[in-house]
């Protein structure tokens, strides 16, 4: 943690359905599909500028200073806005289930580690499938002169049928069982994304920016995230994020009330906490053949598949599809480049583990402080 910071939390409860954009192309007559919850990227653009707002900012002077090509961390001193506001840094946003009471601990739930599989085609499993380095050599195993890496072992589930990734969300709980080398059970700790939240499809007429019309044959349809907020259930599902702020932003943290999170001007009400919730550790000091490494939110890598911090420890990876990721950078007025990143739940396998200093895994200290690459680390089952 960075000096004279403090990590507090809040939980944000959508007042409509969300939108959230990933990196796909959306046209005319097309859907514009969305991933299920906002990435890093969203949640700390939504709270810097809530932020930014709060202090009095000039948005109109900022863009024009950007657009410039005048520095984030200087343009706050040009705008005379505290520098202090570069040194935020973020954490999640990540699904939990709340109780009825203000003062109720969230259950914070992350996506299932990839080294977790199910039997296949088992929509609810009894047990999980735990993924081991392979215990023998495997034919065709290292052909490609370019991948897998030469030192890298191939994982699987010696002594069962076929296999998938068990996929959806795994409670704080069943984590912490996992870094601890056990296998959780999917009975207690395993929560399916139906649970959670449901699309909303809508279909929307494209506006001429001149006339204020319809314009004609521009229909488009875009799928909307509805968190479960049903009436009588004891359990409300909201999202759980945790910011890093140094003493004299917290408390302008504290005083938002709502943000806009995501597109469509949607917007979620933020209710403070008064501490974070606590999260898996598990003891690392014991020699053990091999260490576990899991990531709780997307990470941003050189690489593609592996942090840089630690690719020459990596022994065996369960890294699923990389996930698209962009979006609308309001100060310069104009598309984010498109960049890969590494899902939640890739997991590595590697030979030490990873020094406490490290807040995130992605390769680029930017990147880092949006929150991209957090992680938990712990012994192999």
């Amino acid at each position: 943690m960075s000096n004279g910071a403090k990590r507090i939390a809040c939980i944000m409860e959508p007042l409509d359905v969300l939108f959230f954009r990933d990196g796909r192309p959306f046209g005319p007559a097309t859907r514009g599909e969305s991933s299920a919850l906002p990435t890093p990227q969203t949640l700390a653009g939504a709270l810097t500028t809530a932020l930014l707002a709060a202090h009095g900012c000039d948005f109109e002077q900022l863009s024009s200073a950007i657009k410039g090509g005048v520095s984030w961390p200087n343009v706050l001193g040009q705008l005379k806005l505290p520098d202090t506001i570069a040194q935020v840094r973020f954490r999640g946003p990540w699904p939990a289930r709340v109780g009825n009471s203000d003062h109720a601990t969230p259950q914070v739930l992350v996506p299932t580690p990839a080294l977790l599989h199910k039997p296949a085609k088992s929509e609810t499993p009894a047990d999980f499938v735990c993924l081991r380095p392979a215990p023998c050599e495997i034919p065709g195993w290292n052909q490609s002169p370019r991948w897998p890496p030469a030192e890298l072992t191939p994982l699987m589930a010696p002594g069962y049928g076929p296999t998938e990734p068990a996929g959806h969300w795994l409670t704080l709980d069943g984590l912490q069982k996992l870094l601890q080398g056990e296998i959780p059970s999917p009975n207690e700790t395993w929560v399916h994304s139906r649970e959670l939240f449901e699309w909303d499809y809508r279909t929307g007429v494209g506006i001429d920016a001149s006339s204020q019309t319809a314009e004609e044959g521009l229909i488009y349809a875009a799928r909307f995230v509805a968190m479960r907020q049903r009436p009588g259930e004891p359990r409300q599902v909201v999202l759980y994020a945790e910011v890093e702020a140094p003493g004299d932003i917290e408390q302008k943290l504290r005083e938002i009330q709502s943000i806009a999170l995501g597109g469509e001007a949607k917007r979620v009400a933020l209710r403070w906490l008064h501490q974070p919730v606590a999260w898996p550790a598990a003891s690392t000091d014991s020699k053990n053949d091999a260490y576990l490494v899991v990531l709780t939110t997307p990470g941003i890598f050189q690489l593609g598949w592996v942090p840089a911090v630690i690719e020459q420890q990596v022994v065996a990876a369960a890294v699923p599809d990389p996930l698209p990721t962009s979006g609308w950078d309001l100060a310069r007025g104009g598309p984010k480049p498109l960049r890969w990143a590494a899902p939640g739940g890739s997991t590595w396998l590697v030979k030490s583990p990873i020094s406490e200093e490290f807040f995130s895994l992605s390769d680029a200290p930017e990147d880092q402080r949006l929150g991209w690459g957090c992680f938990v680390q712990g012994v192999c089952p």
